[in-house]
């Protein structure tokens, strides 16, 4: 599956394409709330812990990972 040119929805994983609040281009994080103008971004340490939530436009992230659709 490509991921190019697909939509930025919930529990995706994405990486930041410019810096915001202080965290650097390349910060990875899961898209936790899927608005069109704006995705909260949560970035997690080594632990799986939040330590920060960003809104971001979903022009300035990349998609590394598609969470699948739930099965029924």
């Amino acid at each position: 599956m490509s991921i190019t040119g697909t939509e930025i929805g919930e529990l995706d994983v994405v990486v930041l394409l410019n810096s915001v609040d202080g965290w650097p281009v390349g910060t990875k994080g899961t898209v936790v709330s899927d608005d069109p103008a704006l995705k909260l971004i949560e970035v997690s340490n080594e632990l799986g812990e939040a330590i920060a939530f960003l809104d971001v436009p979903p022009e300035q992230l990349r998609l590394v990972w598609k969470c699948p659709p739930p099965t029924r």
